[in-house]
């Protein structure tokens, strides 16, 4: 759920901003640029590459 989502973020910030300035370090979700993305856009986009290459 998106509140399960916000908590996770809210621990994730804390461990980054450990090492990096809040001020100069922007975070996005990945929601920003693939919320608009069916499921079958993802299949598509993913056919062009091996999965070692997404990782």
């Amino acid at each position: 759920s998106r509140e399960q989502v916000m908590k996770h973020a809210e621990t994730y910030k804390r461990q980054v901003f450990k090492i990096l300035d809040p001020a100069r370090t922007v975070m996005e979700f990945n929601s920003r640029w693939l919320g608009s993305m069916s499921g079958e856009d993802m299949i598509r986009l993913a056919a062009r590459y091996t999965v070692a290459r997404m990782l």
